[in-house]
């Protein structure tokens, strides 16, 4: 596999990878708005108040594709080679 091989395929699953946790982001926040609450500084925090079960519910899901996209590049990117 040639360099220009080597970062088209670097770079479309990089495309993939920053597509899909965007969605899963932008996804999330139009569910819950508070479900990155707990990411916030305190003073943020103590200024919206408790974060609500819906958004708890949120964050956890929302934090489920991210272990599996990256374990499945890892798993299945190596099968791209040419020979």
């Amino acid at each position: 596999m040639d360099f220009s091989e080597l970062t088209g395929v670097s770079l479309g699953y990089a495309l993939l990878l920053v597509a899909l946790f965007t969605t899963v982001i932008v996804g999330s926040l139009h569910i819950a708005r508070d479900a990155l609450l707990s990411d916030y500084p305190p003073a943020i925090q103590e200024r919206y108040g408790e974060q609500s079960e819906r958004g708890r519910r949120t964050a956890a899901a929302a934090g489920l594709p991210r272990p599996a996209a990256l374990h499945g590049a890892a798993r299945y990117g190596g099968h791209a080679r040419v020979p």
